[in-house]
């Protein structure tokens, strides 16, 4: 029996990580209005965690920026090969014309200034009842759970260093001694009068140490 292959969707967005939250209600409705598809991101690396739990993820291409715009070469080599049914290109870049597609989009210019969700909805043509960003739980609880486990183990590395300081007794406060004559250059063996004393006309106390 044939099985209809699954619908392949290429959604192109920011590299910046609030521009990429604002157009997840564009990524929404097209998951929704095609229940089965399989979604393919490209987005900056400040971005490409957010996406990790989109529903039928297939994978998230990260862009670099490179020299010369290179990351779009690269780009058109991992998304060749294929015949793309919905293209939805957020940053207007040379995939919208190169790849194969049943159907593209891309991001409109606003005829005047309108909020940013607003201008992402016009692309699909919703501006009239714009879609509101969707923040997927899995992708976010992720994120924080990484941030979290990179800080205890920044903690660790620090207390466990300062634990073996200690235990080998080499634990110590720099610019600081207990022996007050080191804090006193007036003090020190040999040490004088300080420049104060001696620009004031004052002379070190002989203490019979020869110069």
């Amino acid at each position: 029996m044939y099985k209809k292959p699954p619908m392949r969707i290429l959604f192109i967005s920011s590299t910046r990580v609030g521009d990429a939250i604002l157009s997840t209600g564009l990524l929404d409705h097209l998951i929704r209005q095609n229940p089965g598809a399989m979604v393919t991101i490209a987005c900056g690396p400040a971005a490409a965690s957010l996406f990790d739990a989109v529903p039928g993820l297939e994978k998230v291409i990260v862009l670099h920026k490179m020299a010369f715009s290179l990351h779009w070469p690269r780009l058109l080599a991992l998304t060749m090969g294929r015949v793309w049914d919905v293209i939805v290109d957020l940053r207007n870049s040379p995939m919208y014309w190169s790849l194969p597609a049943k159907s593209r989009y891309r991001l409109q210019r606003a005829p005047e200034p309108e909020h940013r969700v607003r201008q992402l909805a016009r692309t699909l043509g919703l501006e009239d009842n714009p879609p509101p960003p969707r923040l997927w739980t899995n992708a976010v609880v992720h994120h924080i759970d990484r941030d979290i486990s990179d800080m205890i183990r920044r903690l660790d590395r620090y207390t466990t260093a300062r634990a073996k300081d200690l235990a080998g007794g080499t634990f110590h406060r720099p610019y600081r001694t207990s022996d007050r004559r080191l804090r006193h250059p007036a003090r020190r063996p040999g040490g004088g009068a300080g420049p104060r004393r001696r620009a004031a006309g004052g002379a070190a106390p002989d203490r019979g140490h020869t110069l």
